[in-house]
């Protein structure tokens, strides 16, 4: 969940909420094919989506609730890299995870 609010922050800046949302919802959309009991925000705002996805994923057990964010994270980025190409989504990745990925690589030589 750590990874959705930073990534919201950099596309908003970029694509407008409205985009944002739409993107969400539609990543939401085909996440719940696999996983029917994941909610849709509508037309929240991302952080309310996050507020309610992340109580969605409190309802599940771990590994299932992981296995669907990993899921609609996926198919967010995909969504996001067909529309803008992989060099830009990965720039705007980078971008928005910098500290979450440095964060976690030091935890990873911490252990």
């Amino acid at each position: 969940m750590e990874l959705w609010p930073p990534l919201a922050s950099e596309l908003v800046s970029i694509i407008g909420e409205n985009g944002f949302k739409s993107l969400f919802n539609r990543s939401i959309y085909l996440t719940c094919q696999t996983y029917p009991w994941l909610a849709s925000g509508g037309q929240q705002s991302p952080k309310l989506q996050f507020a309610e996805l992340h109580a969605c994923f409190h309802g599940q057990n771990t590994s299932e609730a992981n296995a669907a964010n990993h899921t609609l994270l996926a198919i967010f980025t995909n969504t996001l890299a067909t529309l803008i190409g992989e060099p830009l989504t990965i720039t705007i990745l980078n971008s928005a995870w910098k500290d979450a990925t440095s964060d976690v690589s030091g935890e990873e030589l911490q252990k």
